[in-house]
């Protein structure tokens, strides 16, 4: 007997009986349904460069725009990273905070939607504004109600030069 039966599948069932005179055995009868998909809870995923950041990542790449890039001290660096909701349920979305050593220098510019229906997604915008040279770090938080993954976190990363002097000639 098989007690999960996922949407649309079809499913018979057998099922013997005993009988005093022995002509009804076994008693074959059918069972046909469709299943229902009761739904997924709410999933989140977040890209960067259209490359999944994995939950508590705590290595930068370029791939994914963990590591935003390179810049001059006090000009900015901005990325795009999506929000995917991979589950059937509406997933919401909270405060985008940032803590670390560099986490001032990181910013969100534009926000994502506060709900993001199944199988939707939405975008937010994080910039960088180094203040000093070198390597900056931050961890980015985003509070949702996904029950596996809140708050989602991953580090990031820029790096910043002083501006570079013209040689007189």
């Amino acid at each position: 007997f098989k007690e999960r039966i996922t949407a649309g599948e079809l499913y018979e069932l057998q099922q013997g009986r005993y009988d005093i005179f022995s002509n009804e055995n076994p008693y074959d009868f059918s069972v046909r349904g469709t299943g229902l998909d009761l739904g997924v809870a709410q999933e989140i995923q977040i890209e960067g460069n259209a490359t999944v950041i994995p939950d508590n990542g705590v290595l930068t790449s370029t791939n994914n725009w963990t590591i935003l890039g390179d810049t001059f001290v006090s000009t900015p660096i901005t990325r795009t990273y999506t929000i995917k909701n991979t589950g059937s349920t509406t997933l919401t979305i909270g405060a985008i905070s940032f803590s670390g050593t560099n986490s001032s220098e990181f910013t969100v510019t534009t926000a994502p939607s506060a709900s993001i229906a199944g199988g939707s997604s939405t975008t937010f915008v994080v910039r960088f504004l180094p203040t000093a040279a070198g390597v900056r770090n931050a961890i980015i938080s985003i509070v949702n109600n996904d029950a596996t993954e809140n708050p989602y976190n991953f580090a990031i990363q820029g790096n910043a030069f002083t501006s570079v002097a013209t040689p007189e000639i």
